[in-house]
């Protein structure tokens, strides 16, 4: 097909000899590193529509068919509508409207933020821009090329590898099993290749081709065999279901025409990879047994850690979706062609095409695991960071994970670091048993195993749990495995080696309701589905810390302490001071703002929207030192908190509605003090509280803090 010079005269070579000139983030544009095409968005038609250039082509109906958002003008387009795009409010009117319309074209890459030319072993996209770099309509093109071909210029490989978007092809099935091979031969900082013991029950996947031999094998002690655990999404109510009814039949024959899409989808996975067993928690755990099912969730780590790979259903929404679905092909612009070199044909061409931006092909890792079904899932989070090979399948393309690293079928590396990959201290004690260069915990690196244990707590706060009663028991394989490493006791989610972090944590949305059925003391962060964060605080311990005197904690299974509670409580002993929360403002006269307080509800006689921060006030008067927060509320009441009961520091006289509560000192950094908000709860005694805030004060002198009152008081 003839092309207009511009495009005849542009390859791979050039463009890349271009970016070694100037190089910028994925989404700039060079000044000098680019290709200059033709000289105005006219000529660009004219060579499209006149003279058949099929290159202007495709760039010229990318700009008719992506709408235009005049709010962001500088973004690539979000997607492609085709003939469905109204003209009139496409990046091709908005384009011409520009007074310089000259076409540019340069190279870059889809994944990382700021890495350097010499850092980026892959350049897959096209960046096509109508202006100047500061007045432009611009998108990008995706370049890929034959898996059987290494298509190089220079140090980079050029394009990404083209991808079955049919995940049941032989293609995927071949380079899964080309992953796991070479995990088991070739890597060696993987898996050790022991044999290990198949969890109590698993599931037989056959031979048969009409699946007719697949059943429930309960697994005799000591039995050894290479399984596959699946982590999937629920998504509502699941049939057949393993119970004590059911047990005997699935024993002779699992109706494998009744499974779930997910269920059925991940037996034709196990068996093409080679695996004979599979584990699914709704067929392999008595679903009707509470007993069962407090003694299995034990083993949850073990089941995940010693499998020989996980199958991960990231894209599907429910067990009814199906894990090898093939969704219909969204419409695209005809795809072009690019020369690798610009006078040699025989040196291969790659496929340029345009990609929604939400495309899965243009995501890169992160955002595959972060932005998909499965990852809102609670119990998911568990089974990622317990699985030492994972296998993930998304909306079209397959994943890897093993400890060696990361693969894509694209052929990609990661933009970002892997979920997981900031959390290297706790992977190397999780996998220590199963790799061949087991991690032996180190004391000193005890500090940093808190840190990223705190961070995953966050992470694991915000996703969702089918069962409330589930937050502790969901974490507990990570908690379990940790436990030797950290020492000291397992309080409810929280470390005895680290008291005064782990109470510190806060709504992040301000507040963090509980939930409406016990299964956590309140002072830990498993109270509440809100999402929480544990505020940095600096300094080692300080002689005004808080104590830890004593703890209890009533696991319901006495043999789990990881799992779910009955009670618990500690006894703390520390410096306090009286705080006072009032629906009417405060004098404010000699105020001082110094520190916030959030409080974890609202209180119950205020009508109020959500309140945001709330500033914590100095007030000096005399020999007395106190301290004042004020919280907008929703209303012109303001909700007040003070450090101190005196009526002649409140508008109006005393307050009209007041909550009693106690500011207890948990850490004193550097800069600033920690403390819990408590309220006392009647009937357990004279000095039981509870936790209802956090309280940050930016005041470093001891002897402010020493004038508090010390108590020793119990938590619950």
């Amino acid at each position: 097909m003839p092309r207009c010079k511009y495009c005849a005269g542009l390859s791979i070579k050039l463009l890349v000899n271009l970016a070694k000139e100037e190089y910028v983030r994925p989404w700039d544009f060079p000044t000098r590193g680019f290709y200059q095409h033709h000289q105005s968005f006219q000529d660009l038609e004219q060579a499209a529509e006149r003279h058949g250039c099929d290159f202007c082509r495709l760039i010229l109906d990318c700009f008719k068919g992506c709408p235009y958002d005049p709010r962001y003008p500088n973004y690539w387009p979000k997607e492609w509508l085709g003939s469905k795009c109204d003209i009139n409010n496409s990046i091709y009117t908005a384009a011409k409207k520009l007074p310089n319309s000259n076409i540019k074209i340069c190279i870059n890459r889809s994944y990382g933020h700021n890495v350097p030319l010499k850092k980026a072993p892959v350049l897959d996209t096209l960046h096509v821009l109508v202006g100047q770099v500061d007045e432009r309509i611009n998108f990008r093109l995706f370049l890929s090329g034959p898996r059987d071909k290494n298509s190089q210029i220079d140090e980079f490989r050029i394009g990404q590898l083209e991808l079955d978007p049919n995940l049941r092809s032989k293609a995927n099935f071949d380079i899964a099993r080309k992953w796991l091979w070479a995990c088991k031969h070739q890597h060696t900082d993987c898996l050790s290749g022991r044999a290990s013991n198949l969890p109590t029950r698993v599931i037989d996947v056959g031979v048969d081709v009409q699946f007719r031999d697949v059943h429930i094998l309960c697994s005799p002690p000591g039995l050894e065999g290479q399984y596959a655990t699946l982590s999937h999404c629920w998504g509502g109510t699941i049939s057949p279901l393993l119970t004590e009814n059911t047990l005997a039949s699935f024993q002779e024959s699992l109706p494998y025409t009744t499974l779930p899409a997910n269920f059925q989808d991940a037996i034709t996975i196990t068996r093409e990879l080679g695996i004979r067993y599979l584990w699914i928690d709704s067929l392999c755990i008595k679903q009707d047994s509470k007993e069962d099912w407090e003694k299995e969730s034990k083993n949850m780590a073990a089941v995940y850690r010693d499998s020989t790979l996980t199958i991960s259903a990231l894209a599907s929404r429910g067990s009814t979706h199906g894990i090898l679905t093939t969704e219909s092909p969204k419409s695209s612009p005809t795809p072009a062609t690019l020369k690798l070199l610009p006078d040699s044909p025989e040196s291969g061409e790659l496929v340029v095409q345009w990609r929604d931006n939400d495309d899965e092909y243009d995501a890169n890792q992160y955002d595959i695991v972060y932005a998909c079904p499965l990852v809102g899932r609670a119990w998911a989070l568990q089974e990622y960071v317990l699985s030492p090979r994972q296998l993930f399948y998304g909306k079209d393309a397959i994943y890897w994970k093993c400890p060696q690293g990361f693969e894509g079928a694209n052929g990609l590396p990661s933009g970002f670091e892997f979920p997981g990959g900031r959390s290297k201290e706790i992977s190397s004690i999780l996998l220590s048993e199963v790799v061949r260069q087991g991690s032996i915990p180190q004391a000193n690196k005890k500090d940093a195993i808190l840190e990223e244990y705190y961070d995953m707590v966050q992470t694991y706060s915000s996703k969702a749990l089918s069962v409330e009663s589930d937050k502790l028991p969901a974490f507990s394989g990570i908690a379990q495995r940790l436990h030797p490493a950290l020492e000291g006791h397992y309080l409810a989610g929280i470390w005895s080696c680290d008291i005064h972090r782990g109470l510190l944590w806060r709504g992040v949305l301000s507040t963090a309701k509980r939930v409406r059925l016990y299964r956590a003391p309140s002072w830990s962060w498993a109270v509440t589905d809100s999402p929480v964060y544990f505020p940095i605080f600096s300094g080692k311990n300080s002689p005004l810390d808080a104590q830890l005197l004593n703890f209890t904690i009533v696991p319901k299974d006495k043999t789990n302490p990881y799992g779910e509670i009955l009670s618990g409580s500690l006894t703390l002993k520390g410096l306090t001071i009286p705080l006072v929360r009032s629906t009417q403002s405060p004098e404010e006269s000699e105020d001082k703002d110094f520190s916030y307080i959030s409080f974890d509800e609202i209180g119950i006689d205020i009508q109020a929207r959500i309140p945001r921060f709330k500033g914590i006030y100095g007030i000096y008067k005399r020999y007395f030192h106190r301290a004042l927060s004020v919280v907008e509320g929703g209303s012109s009441e303001n909700i007040s908190a003070l450090l101190a009961e005196k009526g002649s520091f409140w508008k109006n006289g005393s307050p009209t509605y007041r909550e009693r509560c106690l500011a207890l000192l948990i850490h004193l950094g550097d800069y600033e003090g920690h403390c819990l908000v408590l309220q006392k709860v009647h009937g357990r005694g004279p000095n039981t509280y509870e936790r209802v805030g956090y309280m940050r004060l930016t005041r470093r002198r001891y002897a402010w803090y020493r004038r508090w009152t010390s108590k020793t008081l119990t938590l619950v």
